[in-house]
């Protein structure tokens, strides 16, 4: 299997500002292949050396700390749930949030906001350092809440709250 590296690249000068490499299992690699091409500014390349050996979970740890990765998921929540107002209509208040597409033709509103929430549980699975703190848990709930046209995403929101807390659980 082959070793990533993850190397933040400063888009001005093309220097080299941060390189973190790990040797992901079978099932990290098809979330690597996710989110390989996410940030224009990173560059993600198969190599045969490291520069430092991580794990999957270190490696997803030091993007949190170092370049805020939640921050970025809420950021972009935002971003979609804003442009999702823009496009509704009353006559989508009809359609089911499977059923909806607001910004996109090719994935559900549904969609769009499930797969955001699974990633973050999926990283709070993943990093043991890393939970949802309660003001990224306000910062969802008021987003679900209050910019989320879709009444439906309430009710989700809580059912993903009620499986985060279940897994937290011991």
């Amino acid at each position: 299997m082959n070793t990533i590296t993850y190397q933040n690249v400063n888009s001005t000068t093309g220097s080299i500002m941060t390189s973190y490499s790990f040797k992901p299992s079978a099932d990290e690699e098809s979330i690597y292949d996710s989110i390989s091409n996410s940030n224009e500014a990173t560059a993600v390349s198969t190599a045969t050396t490291a520069v430092q050996e991580f794990t999957f979970a270190d490696l997803l740890g030091a993007l949190n700390s170092e370049e805020h990765l939640v921050q970025i998921l809420l950021d972009n929540l935002r971003e979609y749930l804003i442009k999702a107002r823009e496009k509704f209509t009353p006559a989508h208040a009809q359609q089911h949030r499977t059923k909806l597409y607001l910004t996109s033709t090719n994935y559900s509103h549904a969609q769009e906001v499930e797969e955001r929430l699974a990633f973050l549980r999926f990283l709070s699975e993943k990093c043991s350092e890393f939970k949802i703190t309660k003001v990224q848990l306000k910062v969802i709930y008021d987003l679900i809440m209050n910019v989320s046209p879709v009444n439906s995403d309430q009710k989700m929101f809580l059912t993903w709250c009620k499986t985060c807390a279940e897994l937290s659980s011991p």
